[in-house]
C-alpha cells in the first residue's frame, strides 16, 4: 500500500498547532520560516550504515540497501518520539513539541485510515534535507533506500514544505541484503505543504532538494499491536 493524501489538516489548525510549539512561524500561504531559536535540530546522517559489507546482521533485518544511484547525506533530526528500540526504560517523548504533535498526526492516522487505529505508536521525528552538494542531477540521485521497521508497521511522512526532493518507493518490501539485490522504483511523491504519505513496508528513501533550500517532513511508525513491544 502507498496512498497520498493532500489538505489532510485544516490550514488554520495546522499552523497554530506548530506556532504553539515553535517549530515553524506562520507567515503567509505556504510560507514558512525557521524558530531556529527554541527549536533545536540535531546533525545525523540519513542512514547510519550505507556500505554493504559493514552492515551489521541487525541492520541487514532492517533491510537497508545502498544502490548505485543512491547517496549517504548529512541531515538534520529532532526526535519527538523515541524510537522503541533505543528508548531508556520508561522514556516515550522526547521534545516539547510532543503533545503538540503526537495527537495531530495520530487523529489524521485514525480518521482516515480505520482499520490500523488499534496499532501503535513507534516512533516519531523531524527529518530537515538541505540542499546537498552531491546532487549533481536532479532526480537521479537519491539517499539510501531502506524499511523503517522490520516488524508489520505503517509508515507515515507528513510534509511540512513545498519543496523538490522526492520521496521514492521501490516494490519490494523483505529480503536479505547482498551485493546483487534489485530495487525496482514503482512511484515518487513530491513534497507538497499537508500531504501526507503512507505505506506499510515498502523500501523507501528521501531526496535532497535540488531547488529549494530544504526539505522539511515528520516521519511516524506504528507498528501492528501484536509484535512484541517488550
Amino acid at each position: 500500500m502507498i496512498k497520498v493524501l493532500d489538505n489532510v489538516f485544516d490550514e488554520k489548525y495546522f499552523c497554530s498547532t506548530l506556532n504553539e510549539c515553535n517549530l515553524i512561524n506562520f507567515k503567509t500561504g505556504n510560507l514558512f520560516d525557521f524558530n531556529h531559536v527554541n527549536f533545536p535540530f540535531y546533525m545525523s546522517k540519513d542512514i547510519s550504515k550505507d556500505d554493504v559489507a559493514s552492515i551489521s546482521k541487525r541492520d541487514k533485518a532492517f533491510g537497508t540497501l545502498k544502490t548505485e544511484n543512491s547517496i549517504n547525506t548529512l541531515q538534520w533530526v529532532h526526535a519527538v518520539v523515541v524510537q522503541h528500540r533505543e528508548r531508556v526504560k520508561g522514556t516515550f517523548a522526547n521534545s516539547e513539541a510532543y503533545p503538540h504533535l503526537v495527537p495531530m498526526v495520530t487523529t489524521a492516522f485514525n480518521k482516515h485510515f480505520p482499520d490500523y487505529k488499534n496499532y501503535v505508536l513507534d516512533r516519531m521525528k523531524l527529518n530537515l534535507l538541505m540542499k546537498s552538494p552531491y546532487i549533481k542531477e536532479k532526480n537521479k540521485f537519491y539517499n539510501i533506500p531502506h524499511i523503517d521497521e522490520p516488524k508489520r508497521h505503517i509508515s507515515i511522512i507528513l510534509y511540512l514544505s513545498d519543496s523538490d526532493g522526492d520521496t521514492v518507493f521501490f516494490k519490494e518490501r523483505d529480503f536479505t541484503i547482498n551485493t546483487n539485490a534489485k530495487l525496482t522504483e514503482i512511484a515518487r511523491v513530491k513534497p507538497k505543504f499537508g500531504r501526507m504519505v503512507v505505506s506499510d513496508g515498502h523500501y523507501h528513501t528521501s531526496s535532497n532538494p535540488f531547488d529549494k533550500d530544504f526539505r522539511l517532513i515528520l516521519n511516524t511508525v506504528f507498528i501492528h499491536p501484536d509484535e512484541d513491544l517488550n
